[in-house]
C-alpha cells in the first residue's frame, strides 16, 4: 500500500508486543472467522484462507492474520477495519482509542457515505465523501507520466490484440487470452509487437509509437482464464488468473519507468474510483473511469462500471491515486452488460513470485 492509501490516523510507528496482544484479543473476542473474513473480503478484496489459512480455530487464525498485517505495516489498519465493523464492542473500542490516535481518520477507508457534520456558513469546500481526499498535484502528475510511458498496445500479424504494461526493465504483463495463439505456437511470438507511446497529438493525429519485439524465450509465465469469465456462470478456480508475462528482446531504456507488481492486496472499497487506461479497439491510448462495485468469487475478481471496448484486455486498472490494482480482462457476457471485470494484481504477483523473484524483473 502506498503512503497515499494510508489514512493519517494510521500513520504511526511500529506497534509493541503488548499492543499487538491487545489487538489480537479484541479480534478473537469480537469476531468469528466467517464474519471477519466477509469484512476483510468486502473491504480489502482479501480472504483469510488465501492469506493465512483458516485452520486451527479463531485464536490461532487471527494470530496469523495479525502477523500478516503487521508484516505489511497494516496492523493498525486491520484494527480499524474490525472496529468500524463492530464499533460498540468494548474490546475493539478500547484498542482503537489507545492505538488509533485519530479515530475519524481511521474510519476513512470503511465509510463511503457522505459526511453528516454541519459546516460553518462561511465554508463552501469540505470533505463530502469519506473516501475522497486531496492529493498533491505534482505527485499525481509524476505518476500519470510514469503510467503513460509504461502502457503499450499488443499487436501481431493480424493487427491489434489488446493492451499491456511494463513491469520491469524487460517484461510486459497482459492477458493470457490476448496472446493465447502465440502461447499455443511459440513461433508466433516473433510476430508480436508491444507498441509504446501510441497516442493522439493535439491535432488528433496519432503518433507512430515505439515498437518493442519479444525475446526468443519470450513466454515467462501465464495462467488461463476461467470459463466462468466467458459465460458469467460459476466461479473461477484459484489458478485461473488470465495473465501472461512476456519478455522483451531488449531492456527498455531507464527513462521509461515500469509499473509496480505488488503482492500485498490494496485497500479497495466498493464505491472507490477505478480507471482503466486502455487501447480501445486498438485506438491510441485512452482512459475511462467509474467505480468499483463488488468483489465476486471470494475476492478472485474485481468488478466496476468503467467503460471498455475490445482491445482493452490486459489494461491496468488504477485507483484514484494511479496505483495499479487489477488486470482488466473481461466484461459481463449478458446482453445488457452490468459490469467490467479485472483480476486483482496482487494475485497475479503472487502467482509470478512462485517462479520468479519479483525484484529481479
Amino acid at each position: 500500500m502506498s503512503d497515499l492509501d494510508l489514512p493519517a490516523g494510521l500513520e504511526q510507528g511500529p506497534l509493541q508486543p503488548g499492543d499487538l496482544a491487545q489487538i489480537h484479543e479484541a479480534l478473537w473476542r469480537a469476531y468469528d472467522i466467517e464474519t471477519l473474513d466477509r469484512r476483510l473480503g468486502f473491504s480489502w478484496g482479501a480472504r483469510i484462507d488465501q492469506e493465512v489459512g483458516a485452520a486451527g480455530g479463531s485464536k490461532k487464525v487471527f494470530g496469523r492474520l495479525l502477523d500478516w498485517a503487521e508484516e505489511a505495516g497494516r496492523a493498525r489498519d486491520l484494527l480499524a477495519l474490525a472496529w468500524t465493523g463492530k464499533p460498540g464492542n468494548p474490546y475493539l473500542r478500547a484498542a482503537a482509542e489507545r492505538l488509533l490516535p485519530d479515530l475519524e481518520a481511521a474510519k476513512t477507508p470503511y465509510d463511503t457515505g457522505p459526511s453528516l457534520a454541519p459546516l460553518p456558513q462561511d465554508r463552501l469546500e469540505a470533505l463530502v465523501a469519506k473516501r475522497s481526499r486531496i492529493v498533491d498535484f505534482t505527485q499525481f502528475q509524476a505518476r500519470l507520466t510514469r503510467l503513460a510511458g509504461a502502457i503499450c498496445r499488443i499487436e501481431d500479424a493480424g493487427g491489434p490484440r489488446g493492451t499491456g504494461f511494463l513491469v520491469g526493465r524487460q517484461h510486459v504483463l497482459t492477458n493470457h487470452h490476448v496472446v493465447s495463439a502465440a502461447i499455443a505456437d511459440r513461433s508466433l511470438g516473433a510476430g508480436v509487437v508491444c507498441r509504446f507511446d501510441y497516442r493522439r497529438n493535439a491535432d488528433r493525429s496519432a503518433t507512430a509509437g515505439v515498437e518493442a519485439r519479444l525475446a526468443e524465450d519470450w513466454h515467462v509465465d501465464s495462467r488461463p482464464h476461467s470459463q466462468s469469465d466467458v459465460t458469467g456462470t460459476g466461479d473461477p478456480a484459484a489458478g485461473e488468473l488470465d495473465f501472461a508475462l512476456l519478455k522483451l528482446a531488449e531492456p527498455i531504456p531507464i527513462e521509461r519507468q515500469s509499473l509496480d507488481l505488488p503482492a500485498t492486496p490494496p485497500v479497495v472499497v466498493p464505491g472507490d474510483v477505478a480507471l482503466v487506461a486502455q487501447h480501445p479497439g486498438g485506438d491510441p491510448l485512452s482512459v475511462a473511469y467509474g467505480v468499483v462495485t463488488e468483489f465476486p468469487a471470494n475476492g478472485l475478481r474485481y468488478r466496476y462500471n468503467v467503460t471498455t471496448e475490445p482491445g482493452a484486455s490486459g489494461s491496468p486498472v488504477l485507483s484514484a491515486d494511479l496505483d495499479v490494482i487489477g488486470l482488466h480482462h473481461a466484461a459481463d457476457p449478458a446482453r445488457v452488460p452490468r459490469f467490467n471485470q479485472a483480476v486483482p494484481l496482487h494475485l497475479v504477483a503472487r502467482a509470478v513470485a512462485q517462479r520468479l523473484d519479483l525484484t529481479a524483473l
